[in-house]
């Protein structure tokens, strides 16, 4: 297990992982362009912690439609192994 020293947010923040170094990296770049988007949408923005919360918001409702999408994607293999062993 590697551990990293990142910047995320404005935070220094170590990360225990045994994910590759690049791939830490990229996560750490995906979340910091999240937040700036945040703040880019709505410059009237005064509060770290709004920009913060609202940037998991829209980070936690991406992974929530992703995690739907693949429970759609799984159903619909199993109706396709279904007709396929019926054939």
């Amino acid at each position: 297990m590697k551990k990293l020293d990142l910047t995320v947010w404005g935070q220094m923040v170590s990360v225990n992982s045994d994910e590759s170094e690049e791939f830490i990296r990229c996560v750490a770049d995906y979340l910091n362009n999240k937040k700036t988007e945040v703040e880019t949408d709505d410059p009237t923005l005064v509060s770290t912690q709004i920009a913060n919360a609202r940037a998991a918001f829209l980070l936690g409702a991406e992974l929530f439609v992703a995690k739907q999408r693949v429970e759609e994607i799984e159903a619909r293999l199993v109706q396709i192994e279904t007709l396929l062993r019926n054939c």
